[in-house]
């Protein structure tokens, strides 16, 4: 698929997304939607600070991931770690757009590209495969509350698919994926003459180094479990603020349950309409209100905007900076 075509596919699934979010406002009565987020009031400002520990182990898993051959501050991987999230976020591009950011930002602080790529693919497999942990931990716990609902049986169709997905990404990459990678950006730099694209030429031999890294896998794949599940407390605690009291473990089916049908929906650029749809649906299951689902996604909504922007801003300065010292060189 060339650039143009994915920029109109990319578009398409942006106005589809934005055109479902719409209809959901929509239809669920927009006053409504006002006067529950009025009733968290202040309690959003606690969830969006709820989020930062989760951005803190992001950050502490992506350090370990990288640490067999680059090693930098946590406050590094923290704010590569946040633009990575706001760009998939906030800006129209598909979910792997912010994670080119982040290995780029690395690059900044003295990261060589092929370090800096290669960390965040290994990265990006710890947080696939401990996403399927989590959603196995929310699918075992709605089995439990309710194993004849029609939720739980998609839920179990996709599982059933993502593991051995899982699986396969890790094996493929352990088996010389990037070694095919590799042979293309070489010829790539021949043909078209871009010698940058040299860099990226020890692909396969950088991952395989960082995955020899026995305490960098244990500890990237801790900490992004333990993001996930930190996950459940920040839905709890926008229910808590919307008036709605569930239990953890019902806090926990749900955002495990909704981070996956976000995931599913990687076309669609921040998975606009599909996770607002996701948490309505996964609501009603504990007997909440439409309204009340899709507020969940709503604040989640807020929080990133609120978190996000100042960082792309920031990640912007950067940009203009280096754009200024090479015109000056």
């Amino acid at each position: 698929m060339n650039s143009r075509t994915t920029r109109i596919t990319t578009g398409l699934a942006a106005l589809a997304g934005l055109a479902g979010f719409a209809l959901l406002i929509a239809y669920h009565n927009l006053a409504k939607l006002g006067d529950l987020l009025a009733t968290a009031s202040w309690g959003i400002a606690v969830v969006i600070l709820a989020h930062i520990p989760q951005l803190i182990f992001c950050a502490v898993a992506w350090r370990a991931a990288a640490s067999a051959l680059w090693s930098e501050g946590l406050r590094t991987f923290f704010f590569a770690r946040l633009v990575r999230e706001s760009v998939s976020g906030i800006l129209p591009v598909t979910l792997v757009g912010g994670d080119f950011v982040g290995a780029r930002i690395l690059t900044f602080y003295g990261a060589r590209q092929v370090v800096a790529g290669g960390s965040v693919l290994v990265d990006l497999t710890f947080e696939f495969v401990t996403q399927i942990m989590f959603t196995a931990i929310g699918l075992l716990a709605l089995l439990i509350v309710d194993s004849g609902s029609v939720v739980t049986h998609w839920a179990l169709l996709g599982l059933a698919i993502a593991i051995p997905a899982a699986v396969g990404a890790v094996l493929v990459q352990k088996w010389g994926i990037f070694r095919v990678v590799e042979r293309l950006l070489e010829k790539l730099a021949t043909k078209l003459g871009w010698p940058a694209l040299l860099s990226l030429t020890d692909l396969h031999e950088t991952v395989a180094t960082l995955y020899r890294n026995r305490r960098g896998v244990l500890v990237g794949t801790a900490n992004h479990l333990s993001s996930w599940l930190f996950g459940a407390v920040e839905v709890w605690l926008i229910l808590f603020f919307l008036g709605h009291e569930v239990s953890l473990a019902d806090a926990l089916i749900i955002e495990s349950l909704g981070q996956a049908i976000r995931s599913a929906a990687f076309l669609v650029p921040a998975a606009l309409g599909i996770q607002e749809g996701g948490y309505l649906v996964l609501g009603t299951l504990f007997g909440l209100a439409p309204e009340v689902g899709l507020s969940i996604s709503l604040i989640k909504r807020i929080r990133e905007i609120v978190l996000g922007v100042p960082a792309l801003l920031v990640w912007q300065a950067f940009e203009a900076r280096r754009l200024i010292d090479a015109s000056r060189e």
